[in-house]
């Protein structure tokens, strides 16, 4: 094929180019330049031998160009990374519709990309433009992107993985043996069982229109009709894999369920009844309401434990108790269970009840807290009453063999130690410190002590519930409502990669800090400071908030996720400007680690989760079983787990830390999502909710600064 010749302002324009566009205003000129290139009608090809200079660079450079022809095709979208699935995406649904040019621009780049290994989102769907509509264009290409789809690391997420399958389906036409089932056929024979599980999974969660594999609650959610080719296939493979990998999670049963419903199949209703399955709290909380002999309880808790499920039947006994001591009014299982167990102790300090059920259930409950490790300050609290209490551990009682390692579980968990440790280290050391660092010592002491003796939110969290309570089935009505934790999740992560750009100009609040900690040190001047530098970040999070709940209901509610972002990145620049002034650079790994510290301990319930995965970091043991709304969460501690290899900034987090903090802010924040729809009340209860959130966070980050400054303090004065 001729090319016309490329006119000299074309070529110095694309000479004047960036190899690597990172700015809003490099996106510009290259969105500029592809505008100019279309009004030719016919694209000029560049090669390496039109760019002068590092081949890397000119290399890199014809990779945006492909990038940005394909993108304008594609409704004008530019070279920015989160358009680029999107293009990608465009390209695989409309491939047949792309004038010669464009094709001939996703050849070259789908050739780069298979030179570069790429394992990205839209390498995935630009791979598959080839492996499937345009199969006959480059047949050669074509089978080079089969077998890459096959053998590749694809670092795609669930919903990444379900849209491949909805493009592929349209283009079935084109299949002969190179369907979705083949697809499947071709990672199980490579031996990839989580590349095989993962499209298996996509191919479900297109079958019941969710767009997360935990969404799956029911095996009525399955659709009847196959909603793509081979999905009754594909969902009969999964429960068969499922059983192969002993999948546990409730997902997995109700995949086996629909598997046995197509196939009538009874050795899958067989290990449907043989299997431990880890249920939520809320689901056994309704089996416990047929609970009738203590027997079926013991026969429950000892098929969870032979199956190496302590947690489940942790939960098993919990769920006893909250049905005996507090019954569901409102909210879920979970909201009653501190309830329940405060009830509980109060009652065993008289006569402990009668009924032998609840009795049985709380001494199971007592050893599989100690068990599991469950070190929350309520699970502590509960095994000291268990163990102090005659009935429970007397002379023969069912407990009494065990008191000693109760009391010693009790004894060694305790959280506050480490502080007390730390309080007694700066006082003894109070001579080194000015006046106003005295005064700041005492009051991150008590702002410790106090922040975790009551539960500071319960208040506005309770109202929340019981305002939307009436309106919470409205909310099913509402299709494509993000959840809340990818929310977060991707609100997170755009912090993280963007961190450098999102701080603002942190320069003239570093100077005036350096100023006051030159005259007070660390001292509550510092303090003060910090919380005046972040104060415009809280009200402008809480008034976003309120504003959008005026909002028509049902619209109220789909800019929640605006909202939480909005709070999230307010947070962000909140905690950075706390960091400026204590010196913590949020670009940096330990930056990022104070990141990470002042949202756990800032969203940590009165039972001190955050607070005790923060102090345990340095304890040789992890203490691995702290559960934040459920959630376990005392594995991120784990430095070596939550960074992956250095690049230009150094360290960045792993996605598990990113998952971790997005499930904290999640269970914070799932009441906000419902209660926005209530009219006028939601505004006000949805603007206070957020300013506790933010004032929770940034009072956090001020403590957790303040405290690690003055125990630098204090431990240098120790070694000079």
């Amino acid at each position: 094929m001729t090319t016309l010749p490329i006119p000299n302002n074309t070529l110095d324009s694309f000479h004047a180019l960036p190899s690597y566009p990172a700015s809003r205003q490099d996106y510009d000129h290259w969105s500029m330049w592809v505008s100019e290139q279309f009004s030719l009608k016919r694209m000029p090809m560049l090669s390496l031998e039109d760019e002068q200079g590092d081949p890397l660079d000119a290399r890199n450079k014809l990779h945006v160009a492909w990038r940005a022809i394909i993108g304008y095709w594609a409704g004008g979208k530019g070279v920015a990374p989160d358009d680029a699935p999107l293009i990608m995406y465009h390209l695989l649904k409309n491939a047949h519709q792309a004038p010669p040019f464009v094709l001939l621009a996703a050849r070259k780049l789908t050739r780069a990309s298979l030179e570069a290994g790429a394992t990205s989102s839209d390498a995935l769907f630009l791979l598959a433009t080839f492996a499937w509509p345009l199969r006959d264009i480059d047949p050669e290409l074509s089978m080079m992107a089969w077998q890459y789809i096959i053998h590749a690391p694809w670092q795609s997420d669930p919903l990444t993985q379900r849209d491949l399958i909805i493009a592929v389906h349209q283009h079935e036409a084109w299949r002969d043996h190179r369907g979705l089932m083949d697809l499947v056929d071709a990672r199980h024979q490579a031996g990839l069982l989580a590349s095989t599980r993962s499209l298996l999974e996509a191919i479900a969660l297109v079958q019941t229109r969710k767009e997360q594999i935990e969404q799956i609650q029911s095996y009525r959610d399955f659709i009847g009709v196959e909603l793509v080719h081979g999905a009754h296939r594909a969902i009969v493979r999964l429960a068969h894999l499922y059983i192969q990998v002993e999948e546990d999670q409730v997902y997995a049963r109700e995949i086996l369920k629909r598997a046995a419903e197509l196939t009538q199949s009874k050795s899958l209703v067989t290990h449907i009844e043989r299997r431990a399955w880890d249920r939520p709290l809320d689901e056994i909380y309704k089996w416990t309401e047929h609970l009738a002999h203590p027997r079926h309880l013991d026969h429950e808790i000892r098929f969870a434990l032979k199956h190496q499920q302590p947690h489940h039947a942790r939960r098993i006994a919990e769920a006893v108790i909250i049905r005996k001591y507090k019954k569901l009014w409102y909210g879920s299982a979970m909201d009653n269970l501190h309830g329940a167990l405060e009830r509980f102790e109060r009652e065993i300090e008289g006569i402990p009840s009668a009924d032998p059920i609840s009795r049985r259930a709380a001494e199971h409950l007592a050893t599989l807290y100690v068990r599991t490790h469950h070190v929350t300050q309520h699970a502590r609290s509960f095994v000291h009453s268990v163990a102090t209490s005659i009935a429970f551990t007397g002379k023969g009682a069912e407990l009494h063999d065990i008191k000693d390692e109760l009391e010693y579980f009790f004894n060694r968990s305790d959280p506050y130690h480490v502080l007390r440790h730390e309080a007694s280290l700066i006082n003894s050391r109070r001579n080194a410190l000015s006046d106003d660092e005295k005064a700041a010592s005492d009051e991150v002491q008590r702002w410790f002590s106090d922040r975790f003796r009551q539960d500071q939110h319960t208040t506005l969290d309770r109202l929340a519930k019981i305002i939307a309570a009436p309106v919470v089935d409205a909310t099913k009505y509402v299709s494509g409502l993000p959840y809340l934790e990818d929310i977060c999740a991707s609100c997170f992560r755009t912090i993280i990669e963007r961190s450098d750009r999102l701080v603002g100009d942190l320069e003239p609040i570093a100077r005036r800090a350096a100023e006051i900690r030159s005259q007070y040190g660390h001292g509550l001047k510092l303090i003060e400071y910090a919380r005046e530098v972040t104060r415009k970040e809280v009200i402008a999070a809480s008034l976003i908030a309120g504003s959008t709940s005026f909002m028509p209901p049902g619209l109220s509610l789909l800019t929640h996720s605006t909202d939480l972002g909005s709070s999230l990145l307010l947070a962000f620049r909140a905690i950075a400007r706390i960091g400026a002034v204590f010196g913590k650079d949020l670009t940096q790994q330990n930056g990022l680690q104070f990141l990470a510290d002042s949202f756990a301990i800032g969203l940590s319930s009165q039972d001190g989760e955050g607070l005790l995965t923060y102090l345990s970091r340095d304890q040789e043991r992890l203490q691995t079983a702290i559960t934040i709304g459920g959630v376990a969460y005392g594995s991120a501690r784990l430095v070596e787990y939550l960074w992956i290899a250095p690049n230009a900034m150094g360290k960045r987090p792993s996605e598990q830390l990113v998952r971790h903090l997005a499930r904290v802010c999640g269970f914070e924040l799932q009441h906000q999502a419902i209660v926005k729809i209530v009219p006028m009340l939601g505004a006000l209860l949805s603007g206070m909710s957020t300013y506790a959130f933010m004032n929770m966070i940034t009072e956090a980050a001020i403590h957790v600064a303040a405290r690690d400054a003055l125990l630098v303090r204090a431990q240098s004065y120790e070694q000079s």
